[in-house]
């Protein structure tokens, strides 16, 4: 019997990927394939600051277009999501609670600041470029 853990059960070990001969050989499926009727295409726009206050973000310059942007404190956490899905791989892990988006300050680089739903990847995509945001840097005092 070992004293591995699901964390450290792979670590320096080659792992044998399953995966990737379906997609060398043309056989795989992307979800770039999927086309659905009526499906929608999400876009995220996402902060480019590791730590700063939004000071202002306006998505409405292009509403009446067939898209929506949303910037919403209704967002419901993925802290349980998250916390489930971390403890599989590392028992006892916590996971802050945090909203799905940003509202009033980010906090990573990358993290949600809005999100846009659209019928096309393309209108979805020019949506974000239009959407407007100031942010204000905090200093951490290093």
């Amino acid at each position: 019997m070992t004293d591995a853990t699901p964390s450290t059960l792979h670590v320096g070990q080659s792992l044998r990927r399953q995966e990737d001969i379906k997609f060398v050989t043309g056989n795989g499926h992307y979800v770039e394939d999927i086309k659905q009727p009526g499906m929608l295409y999400l876009a995220i726009l996402r902060s480019p600051h590791a730590h700063a206050l939004t000071t202002g973000l306006e998505p409405f310059r292009c509403l009446g277009r067939r898209w929506r942007a949303s910037r919403s404190r209704g967002w419901r956490s993925l802290r349980q999501d998250r916390q489930h899905q971390a403890e599989l791989v590392v028992p006892g892990t916590v996971v802050p609670d945090r909203a799905v988006m940003a509202v009033d300050r980010v906090r990573f680089v990358g993290e949600c600041v809005a999100l846009i739903v659209a019928e096309t990847r393309e209108a979805a995509y020019d949506a974000l470029e239009r959407i407007d945001v100031s942010y204000e840097a905090v200093d951490c005092g290093h």
